[in-house]
Parts: structure tokens; C-alpha cells; sequence
């Protein structure tokens, strides 16, 4: 099942927890050269596909949204899939992995503007503890400078 937003807002803002519900991935992914060469020859094969891929992703308990093929090198197609959880999502990728068919590929999980707000305020106070590996926080440049 997939909230939407308006009801995601509502159940955040009455206090509940939305890990665990479903979330939306987006699924990036290359076909390996052999799957190229196949669909080179038979174009139709990927009108197939559709039925096909839809039962595979229910098969993890994933429901597609949405898909796309692209004109990209790097990447042949986009799909949007709402899964119950990471370990679903990527169990996906490791299919296309073991079977051959993904060359590469990323998984990236899909969050609404709420979610990303939400990001940003719990980053804003951490900011000021992190610093990066290559120089020292500032009241070590402080001390170096005052030597």
C-alpha cells in the first residue's frame, strides 16, 4: 500500500513513524551488452517485457509506478517502484545483477519535499560538528593559530 502525500503529512504530524511503509525507489539500470544484442534483434521483446516486469516486482512485494527507457549510455531505463522495504529494493538489483541482465545500475530511494525538509533541519545542528577528514575542526586551527 502507498500513502499519499497529503495522508504522510497527517500521520507525521500526529506523531507516527512512517519506516517500515512503503517507499518509492528509483531504480537506474544498464543492460548488459548480451541483453542489448538481444533486443537489437528482437525489438518486440521489450513490449514483453512489460507483464513481465511487473509480476517480478510483485513478486518482492514491489508495485511499478512508473517506467521510462532513456536515450542514455549509461543508463536504458527508469522504473519507480513502491517497495515495502530497502532489503525488497535491493534484492531487485541483485536479481538483474545475478541473472546478467544489469551491467549497472543505482538504487535510490524517493523521498517527498516534507521528508527532504525534514532532512534539512536535522542536518542544520550537525553541520556545526562536521568537518571534513582533510582539515582539523576550527578550535584545533584556533590553537595552531595562536602558537
Amino acid at each position: 500500500m502507498s500513502w499519499s502525500r497529503p495522508a504522510r503529512q497527517h500521520l507525521r504530524k500526529a506523531g507516527f513513524s512512517l519506516r517500515g511503509v512503503v517507499v518509492q525507489y528509483l531504480i537506474l539500470a544498464q543492460y548488459s551488452q548480451e541483453v542489448v544484442r538481444g533486443v537489437l534483434h528482437n525489438p518486440e521483446g521489450i513490449v514483453a517485457r512489460d507483464e513481465h516486469a511487473f509480476k517480478f516486482y510483485g513478486s518482492l512485494g514491489g508495485k511499478v509506478v512508473n517506467y521510462w527507457f532513456t536515450r542514455d549510455v549509461e543508463y536504458n531505463f527508469a522504473v519507480v517502484v513502491d517497495f515495502p522495504d530497502l532489503e525488497a529494493a535491493h534484492a531487485a538489483v541483485l536479481t538483474g545483477y545475478s541473472t546478467g541482465a544489469f551491467s549497472n545500475s543505482k538504487l535510490i530511494p524517493l523521498v517527498d519535499t516534507d521528508e527532504f525538509v525534514g532532512a534539512l533541519k536535522r542536518a542544520e545542528p550537525a553541520r556545526d560538528l562536521f568537518y571534513p577528514p582533510q582539515s582539523p575542526p576550527e578550535s584545533e586551527d584556533a590553537e595552531k593559530a595562536a602558537e
